[in-house]
């Protein structure tokens, strides 16, 4: 994979995880992709993964905002500098604002990504 054909995939995925579009955030992903959340932990296939991000991701936040920064690849593995931003609407922290700053590591095949992990500071 190209950096640019990376990027545009970082772009693709940041945009469907801000606007809530499950579907569009898990055709990022092969088929039998998994994906390694800090908090929720391992998602595999494009079904779970769309479930993570409308069932955890947007049921526990509002004004939602994922981006990625620095992207580098070499052949098969992709890094970038991931910010996200949101408000909870946990009831325990309901209109807190929350920072997430991070890692993500990415395998990725056939122009899409095979396997995701993450290091984050919250």
């Amino acid at each position: 994979m190209t950096l640019d054909d990376f990027t545009a995939l970082l772009a693709r995925l940041g945009e469907a995880a801000s606007t809530g579009d499950a579907e569009g955030f898990a055709a990022c992903f092969t088929p039998d992709a998994t994906y390694h959340d800090y908090v929720y932990g391992p998602f595999t296939g494009r079904t779970a993964i769309a479930h993570m991000l409308k069932d955890h991701f947007h049921a526990q936040a509002r004004d939602y905002d994922w981006r990625f920064f620095d992207p580098a690849v070499s052949g098969a593995t992709g890094y970038a500098r991931s910010l996200s931003h949101f408000v909870s609407s946990v009831p325990e922290f309901e209109g807190k604002p929350v920072t997430i700053d991070g890692i993500s590591r990415f395998a990725l095949r056939d122009g899409l990504i095979a396997e995701y992990w993450e290091s984050v500071n919250a």
